[in-house]
């Protein structure tokens, strides 16, 4: 029988108050992803008073969060964001408390 699961590859809390992660291919980026299709700084995610906000950053491919090109979208518990062709992110938990 085949696993239909996602793959987890990195499960932790990259957010903290006040924090802003970017997500690039530069070795510079907080999360590095080394593949051709992501901008040197692709997007961001940005901890706000409503939950975790994420900001595209002029990336050449565009931003999706559940399939929308996006310049900024506040994230749900559920969403899933693409960067790049092949990289997809899903939102495990957005509650800031």
């Amino acid at each position: 029988m085949k696993d239909t699961e996602p793959h987890v590859v990195c499960e932790r809390n990259l957010l903290t108050d006040e924090m802003r992660i970017i997500i690039g291919r530069s070795a510079d980026a907080d999360v590095t992803i080394p593949d051709g299709t992501v901008s040197r700084q692709h997007c961001a995610v940005q901890l706000t008073p409503e939950g975790a906000c994420l900001l595209d950053l002029g990336s050449s491919g565009g931003t999706y969060v559940n399939g929308q090109r996006i310049s900024e979208q506040q994230l749900q518990t559920g969403d899933k964001f693409i960067v790049g062709a092949n990289t997809m992110v899903q939102v495990v938990h957005s509650d800031v408390s």
